[in-house]
């Protein structure tokens, strides 16, 4: 298993990290920077399958609903988005 954090290890908010195992991933949070001007698609992390299908990208799960752990849910592939 691997742990990728790609944001919110230096700082708090906006947290995005990454787990791989056999192949296969999963995102824990989305998080949107709490000093954003506006909700762009420009803060979504560089992640393959986040704007466009990628198999190996299982689900986004998000455990509570703030901001800087969601915020970026709007800007990601549709097929994600279940609950």
């Amino acid at each position: 298993m691997q742990v990728c954090i790609h944001r919110g290890n230096k700082e708090i908010r906006r947290s995005c990290v990454e787990v791989i195992s056999h192949g296969k991933r999963l995102i824990i949070y989305l998080g949107l920077p709490l000093d954003a001007g506006k909700n762009d698609k420009k803060y979504l992390p560089n992640i393959s399958g986040l704007d466009s299908n990628d198999d190996s990208l299982l689900a986004v799960h998000i455990s509570y609903p703030h901001l800087d752990h969601f915020g970026l849910l709007s800007h990601i592939t549709a097929r994600y988005l279940q609950s």
